[in-house]
Order: structure tokens, then sequence, then C-alpha cells
């Protein structure tokens, strides 16, 4: 039968139906009110948010009151002239549903199975009517507090205790279980067609106990609680009958709920528990963490308020008498937050509720000492959901012995494992013990929500949430197994680096963080005993691969120092020191840009491969040194460093290194004003097939980095569309790989560049905030600042002060990081901006140290926008100026360099028009603009065709 709504209430409305239309203007939901003539949904006395479609399925089901609508019909009445498809229909019940019970309102619509859908609405009752042989009582239902990020599984739960007679509830101690069991049966209750008993068992301790404690909360009246007089007594009932927390003595449970539902077939049965009955016709539901967003997600960030475990912690710390502030930094800080915390709804409370004692920054390293912080739940709690231990305490107990053990032996995996992982770190102390029986015991703990499934790289993997790893972990270490887990451990992770160095290379994988995450462990343990330097250094080595996949210079550089302090006795004859030191020049390049860490480091790459003949370390050593000369804004040094790196490059076999030799060629002739060499070498490195190889070798993806400045030069050359296009591709191909340095790479020297030539803000807005966010947490400090640079020039492009402090604080940085690249065109802009604001002293100050760094550095490619611009500044204050604009003309028809061209044009155009020389004007700007075969929609070309306009207009009236 084909599914379809119906708007059924159990409250009397006065309205009379004639051609399915009502007289009436309003009628009255629950808590809510539909008006009908208004088209608006009132909550409180205000409109309750909910979309017009979603509004409109909402209205039709009222004019059609009792009556079932079929979808055929709902669809022909909510799109009458547009084809949709039925799921379509199905986000918009699901928009209403959310609408609804975000509103209050009480009601629900529901999926009656085979028979379509009902609006349930609430009445107003007094208390609980029970049934016949059934003792009077007018016990209302627990307390209940509003709940956050739950309408969906309400909503889930609801449907099927519709259509089902059993549904169970399951989740991890602190998930929420008892909130959503609560909120459900006190829902059933406001709707008036059954009775409804709550009985929470966990304050029950003997199961034998159990059906008299079942029989006294119903109010069976015979004292004895005789099984057989339940059971009758319950026989008749029509009513929902909630258990919750069952874990400790699930079996018994079982044996009643099954008992009950075959002698009373209208009863239904709502159980909250960390376990499943796992009896016939049980629906399970199992209750996920709250959402919280992803810290690198420039875009979650944004939205990082309407995330449930943000609004749930902010609401909290209000509620303890801490209002925070929603600034950025604030709302990132509670979010990583309540990442630690899974996303687990009562430790996000309690954490919450802390914040006024050691505010958020501090919060979080507090967390990752110890679970005893996570107090202060409500005094009217039960013990177990006062504090985070009672609740893991409490979940603890329900395990076996050995599951137990199994889990203590697991918390020393940080991170999603499979079965041949738990068996090497869990299994080795049982001899008799096979894959199969460690496989049980995880698929108990899974069933008793001690352990999460999530899949990783399309397989299942099992996770320990982090507060059940940190209780673990205290009572493996409180029984003395700590080392022994621990060695078995450093066993695995040995193998799995021995397995990597043997596998082809993959960027950065889920799989592979999750691997560097055991690295990390056996690195922090292993680095405790003195005996086990060796394998410290060897386990350090081997993941140096890692942390650059994953751009964790910071975290290499910690480790690397860390292993060369203790081999510093060591000298040359360990090659292990040779790839510390190449580790160590990549690490500081990421974090510094430059400077006399990296150039050290360097060096002493150069001067050890020199010695021992080794010809790739020591083009890694000469492109490490050109890098640092770039970044430096040493663009000669550069140039030179560039071809020595392409001479001996020719000694090499690996076909990469050429790649690398044409790559740093195509960059030294673009800061050279070169652009079309430059341009003629980039091509050839983004069409070469070894340019994807790795991002290991020289850090980042050389057909990345290359099509960056590819866009850049054709941005120059004038083909501002091919540009915009290329970068905007670039970027998406950096995301899809993944690795964290060559997004920076393709979004600063990339994507931000083109969008700010173009003058494309929305886009300039979006790559900048995902620079931020992407840099933040990698350690890669220099891409940030420039990520800070751009959001600075972004605010000033329209219109806003505050883009001069962004800009001032971030050039300033980029100052003492010696990152010239982006420096001197942005201090020059940054100059322009004063002069704009009368500030004369500093504009000119700003603008000559641009163009004086610039020509001292060799740095071409910009010096003609810094000449036009220091003309344009001189102009604005009274002083000559027309030698600048015809001078970065001269130099911009050398580069071939049509874009500062146009620029320079506009401005000399506006200069003979203030001496009154209109045919100069045009001329000198209609030939440039005519060069043009794209582009149009730039920001450059927009100008230019609106100052060619004015005169179009002014010839058409004359």
């Amino acid at each position: 039968m084909m599914g379809g709504y119906a708007l059924k209430t159990t409250t009397t409305v006065m309205v009379r139906v004639e051609d399915s239309e009502m007289d009436v203007d309003a009628i009255n939901l629950g808590k809510c009110q539909l008006l009908l003539k208004k088209r608006i949904l009132m909550a409180d006395g205000k409109p309750a948010q909910i979309g017009s479609r979603a509004l409109d399925i909402l209205l039709y089901l009222a004019r059609r009151q009792g009556q079932t609508v079929s979808i055929d019909e709902l669809m022909k009445a909510v799109w009458p002239n547009t084809t949709v498809e039925q799921n379509t229909l199905r986000v918009q019940i699901k928009n209403l549903r959310r609408a609804l019970t975000e509103s209050g309102s009480g009601c629900f619509v529901v999926n009656r199975s085979g028979r379509g859908y009902s609006l349930i609405v609430p009445t107003q009752r007094t208390g609980l009517r029970l049934s016949s042989g059934l003792a009077e009582t007018t016990s209302a239902l627990p307390t209940r507090t509003r709940l956050i990020g739950r309408a969906g599984t309400i909503a889930e739960v609801s449907e099927r205790l519709l259509n089902h007679q059993l549904v169970t509830v399951t989740g991890p101690g602190g998930i929420g279980k008892t909130g959503v069991v609560k909120e459900i049966a006190a829902r059933w209750d406001s709707w008036g067609r059954r009775e409804v008993f709550y009985i929470d068992l966990g304050g029950l301790q003997d199961e034998r106990l159990l059906l008299a404690h079942v029989a006294r909360s119903v109010g069976v009246k015979q004292s004895d609680a005789d099984p057989r007089e339940v059971l009758r007594a319950l026989s008749g009932v029509n009513g929902l009958l909630v258990l919750d927390t069952c874990e400790h003595m699930i079996d018994a449970a079982a044996d009643l709920v099954e008992q009950l539902l075959l002698q009373a077939p209208n009863l239904k049965v709502l159980v909250g528990s960390q376990d499943s009955l796992r009896i016939s016709g049980e629906w399970v539901t199992r209750l996920p963490p709250l959402a919280f967003p992803r810290m690198d997600d420039a875009d979650e960030l944004v939205t990082a308020e309407a995330y449930p475990a943000i609004e749930l912690f902010l609401e909290r710390a209000s509620g303890a008498g801490c209002a925070l502030t929603l600034a950025p930094e604030t709302i990132g800080a509670i979010g990583r937050i309540c990442a630690r915390l899974d996303g687990l709804p009562l430790a996000i409370e309690l954490a919450a509720a802390r914040v006024g004692q050691f505010g958020v920054d501090h919060l979080l390293s507090a967390l990752n000492q110890h679970l005893g912080i996570l107090t202060g739940g409500l005094r009217t709690g039960v013990p177990r959901q006062r504090t985070m231990r009672a609740a893991i305490e409490w979940s603890f107990s329900t395990l076996t012995d050995y599951e137990q053990e199994l889990l203590q032996n697991l918390s020393v995996l940080k991170s999603p494992f499979v079965l041949e992982i738990a068996t090497a770190v869990a299994g080795e102390g049982h001899p008799d013990l096979v894959d199969q029986d460690v496989m049980n015991g995880l698929n108990e703990l899974y069933r008793k929500s001690m352990l999460n499934v999530v899949v990783v790289d399309d397989r299942q993997h099992f996770c320990l949430l982090d507060t059940t790893r940190t209780y673990a972990y205290e009572l493996l270490r409180r029984r003395g197994g700590e080392d022994i887990a621990r060695s078995r451990h450093l066993t695995y992770v040995q193998n799995m680096l021995r397995q990597r160095r043997e596998s082809p290379f993959v960027c950065a994988t889920l799989q592979s963080q999750h691997e560097l995450n055991e690295v990390r462990g056996a690195l922090d343990w292993a680095s405790e005993h003195g005996e086990l330097m060796e394998t410290v250094a060897n386990l350090t080595l081997a993941a140096i691969p890692m942390w650059f996949e994953h751009s964790l210079v910071g975290e290499c550089r910690m480790y690397v120092e860390r292993i060369l302090s203790r081999m510093s006795d060591r000298g040359a004859g360990d090659a292990r020191i040779l790839q510390f030191y190449v580790a160590l020049g990549g690490a500081y390049m990421n974090i510094q840009g430059a400077g006399e860490d990296a150039r050290s480091a360097w060096t002493e790459v150069y001067r050890q491969a020199g010695r021992t003949g080794d010809i790739g370390n020591r083009l890694k050593s000469l492109w490490g040194l050109w890098v640092d000369a770039r970044n430096r804004g040493d663009f000669v040094s550069a140039s030179i460093l560039s071809k020595r790196f392409s001479r001996l490059s020719r000694k090499s076999n690996d076909p990469l290194v050429l790649v690398n030799a044409d790559r740093m060629s195509s960059i030294s002739h673009f800061f050279q004003g070169e652009f079309a060499v430059s341009r003629r070498l980039a091509e050839r490195v983004a069409s070469s097939p070894h340019a994807g190889r790795d991002v290991v070798s020289f850090q980042f993806h050389q057909r990345i980095t290359a099509r960056c400045f590819l866009a850049q030069a054709l941005w120059l050359q004038g083909f501002a569309d091919k540009a915009i296009g290329l970068a905007i591709g670039n970027v998406e191909d950096a995301i899809a790989i993944g690795h964290p340095a060559t997004i920076s790479y393709a979004l600063t020297e990339g994507g931000c560049q083109v969008a700010w030539n173009v003058g494309n803000l929305s886009l300039l807005e979006h790559y900048s905030q995902l620079a931020l966010c992407r840099t933040a947490r990698n350690g890669l400090d220099v891409w940030h600042t420039i990520g800070g640079c751009f959001s600075g020039i972004l605010q000033l492009k329209r219109g806003n002060d505050v883009g001069l402090e962004i800009l001032y604080d971030a050039l300033g940085q980029l100052r003492r990081a010696h990152r010239a690249p982006v420096f001197s065109r942005a201090l020059a802009f940054y100059a322009d901006e004063l002069a704009k604001r009368g500030r004369t002293g500093e504009a000119i100050a700003a603008i000559e140290e641009a163009l004086s760094r610039a020509r001292l550095s060799g740095e071409k490619w910009c010096e003609p926008e810094l000449l036009r611009l220091r003309g344009v500044i001189r102009k604005r204050f009274g002083l000559p100026y027309e030698t600048d604009l015809h001078a970065s003309m001269a130099l911009c028809r050398q580069q071939g360099a049509l874009g500062w061209q146009l620029r320079t044009a506009i401005s000399l155009a506006e200069h003979y028009l203030d001496r009154g020389d209109e045919r100069a004007a045009v001329s000198c700007l209609i030939e440039i603009y005519r060069s043009f075969d794209e582009g149009g929609g730039s920001e450059d070309l927009r100008k230019a065709e609106a100052f060619l306009d004015q005169f179009r207009q002014r010839l058409a009236v004359g």
C-alpha cells in the first residue's frame, strides 16, 4: 500500500471542513498555534523557525484533519507545478519534525507502518491513569531537562515504538540514554492515549527482586508479587513500560520483558541500557555522541555554535554562572574540549561546569591529565551521573574479569584498531588465545557499549572513547600490567613501520593518522626507558616520513631534537644523524620560513653529504638552502642555488629530482620577472607523470606547487580566466590529496594570490579562512601568518579599518620570519591603505621600504606594481609621481606583465585626465584594454571599462 500522511489530534478543535478548507484562522497544536491565513507557526508568542515547504506540508495536513493523505496527493499539493522525487518529501518531513521539536509544541509526525503518517498533538493531563488490576497512583514522570541534539533520535525511537513492541536505546555511560528515554516517556504521556510507567533499575542491585520492584512500580496490589499476578495485571495494559538502566541485570530484564510481551500484546516496552536484551522482536537504537565541528574545517568552524556539543557546553556553562564570549578562539577551544570528551553529554556538562574555575583555555590541558575534574553533577541526580568516573565505574562493573583485562590492555591503543592489532597488544599474554577469542571479547565489549565501531578507509575498526581509555589505563597501571602491554604495543608499532617501508608511498589517509598516533604512544613510552634509546632512534627515523605526510612539522622537530640531544656523542659515523638533520631542516623551513636554524641544519646536511658522496642528500640540502634564500627574499642567491641543483640533478637517476629542478627554476624565473620562461617550465612540471609521485622527498606535491606559480604567471600575462580556473582546480586537487603543507601552499601561493589579483573577494575570503584553519593545528606557523596577511587584505578591500591592524600584525610576523615572497607586495598595499587614510609619513615610509627591499633582493616580479603604488601615493600627497608611473609601464612591457600593465594604464589615464588631456587618457588605456581576450569579470577590467564608458557617453552626448 502506498504510504501517506494524516493529521491526528486528541484535542477538540472547533473547525468546519468544507471542500478540504477551514474557516478558522488558527489551530492549536499543543503548545503552538498554527495561523492558517498568515502561514505562521507561533511558539511562545514568536514565529517558529520552519521552512516554507515544511510549512506547506503542515498546512495541508491541517486542512485534511483526520484524513490520510497519500504521498502522491501531498507531493502534488506542495509542488503543484514541479516533479520531485519522494526523497524530497522525506527531507521536508524531516525538517517539519525538527521544527515541531524545536518549537516545543509536543507534536510529532510519525510513520505508521503500512498506513502512512500521523501528526500527534498533545493533550493537557493532570496525572497518569492506570488500568484495572493496578493500584491508582499520581506519581509524575521523572523531571526532564532540555535535550540538545537528540531530536532525530527521539523521532526515530518514537516512530519505532508505534510500529514495534520493544525498542532498546543503547550507548556508553554518559551518552544520555536516560534523558532520551525520559523525554520519549513524557511525550507518550502528553499524547494521552496510553499509560506510561517509568522505572529506573539503577538503584536495584539484586536481580531476584526485579519482578517485585516492577510490580510495585506499576501498582500491582498483590504484596507477594506473584509472577502470574503481575503478568495477569499487565496483560490488558495498552501502555508504555520504560525500564531504564538495565545493564547490570540484563539477563533478568531480558527474561522479564520477553514474558511480558508474550502476555501483554498491547504493551510497549522502551529500554535504556548499555547492553541490548537480545530477545526476539527487539529493535536497537545505538545513541551516537553529540556532533562537534572538525577543527580543521573552516566551513564547520563558521557554524560551530550550531553543533549540539558546542550548544550544550555553552548552555551548561551559562547555567553555572559563566557566560562565554563567542570569539573564534573560544569556540575553537570548546570544540577541542568536546572532541576530547568524545561528544559525551554528561562529560561535556561536567566540563562546562568547571569553566569558571579553569577557564576555557586551561580546561583542555586539565582534562588531558585526569578525569577527576569531571565532577559537579546535579545533587538530585543519581550517584553514577554526578561524576564521569562514577559513570565509567558503573559500566566497568558489568564486565567479566576477562573483558576487564582485555579492555585494560586495549587502553594502550590511541586510535581505532582492527582484530589483528587487538590480538597483538592484548592476546600475547594468553598462550592458548586465538583470534576468535579476542573477537568474541571485542564483540562483547561493543555490545556492552564499552567499544564503538567506526569505518576507517572502508574497513570496520573498534575504538575506545577517550574517557573510557583513560580510566582503563589507570586500572592497567594499578595492577602492574603497563610495561607488558606497552612492550607488546611497541613490537606491533615496529612491525607496522617495517611494513610501511616496504610499501609504495601513499598520501596521508585517516588510517595513517591512526598509525602515527600509535607511533607517538610507543615513542613516548620507550623514551622513558634509557635502555631503549636505540629503539627510540630507529622509531623516530622511521616516523619522519609520516610526520611530513601529515605536515606535523612542529611535532617532527620536537622528536628529532630530542633524539639528537641523546646522540650528541655519536659523531658523524652514525648515518642516522644525517637523516635527522634533513628532517630538522625541513621542519624549520615550514615553521620559520627562513632563518638561522633552518640554514644551519641544511648546511650540516650539505657538509656531511659532501664528505660521504651522498648525492641525494646533497641535492636535498641545496633545495633546502634554495627555499631558505627564497623565503628571506634573497632571490639572486636563490637563482644561483637552483642552477647548482639543476647541474647536480643530472647525476641522479631519480625522475622526481629532475622535476624538482624544473620547478625550482620556474619559481626563480618567476620572482625575477621572467614570466614566459617561468610559465614554460611550470607547464613542463605540471605535465610530468612523476610530479605527483610523493610529498615526502621535497615536502610538497610538485605538480600542485608548480601550478601555483603557473596560475600567477597566467594572470600576469593577461589570462585572468585561465588563472582563476587553474587556481580553483589546484586548491581542489590539493584538498583531495589531503597533504596539509601542500594544501597550505596551494591556498597561499596560488588561490589567495590569484583571487586577490582578479578582485574576487568572496573567493579570497574562502581561501584565507581555509588557510588559517588548515594551518592552525599542524605547526605550520609561517603559512598561518600568510593566511592572516590575506585576511587583513580582504578586510581592507571591503573597506573595514580593522584590516589595518590585522595586516600590520601579519607583516610584523612575516618580517620576523624573514618570509619575503608575499611581504613586499603586501607592504605596498598596506602603504596605499595608509595613504587613503591621510597617514602621510607612515605611507611614504612603508612604500619606500617595500620598493627598496624588492630592488635589493632581486624581487622583480612585483616591482611594476610597487612603482605604480608609489606614484599613486605620492600623487595623493601632492608629490612628484609621473616618473614612477612611466617607469612602471616600461617595466611591464619588458616583462610582458599585462596584468600589472593594465593597472598602470588606468593610473596613467587618471593622470592625463587630471591634466585635462582626455585624448591621451583614452589612448593610453584603450590599447592595453584591447589586448585582453578574457577576464571581463576581473576588477581591473571592470574598472577600465567603466573609465572608457565615461568617454563613450560624452561622445554620444556631443
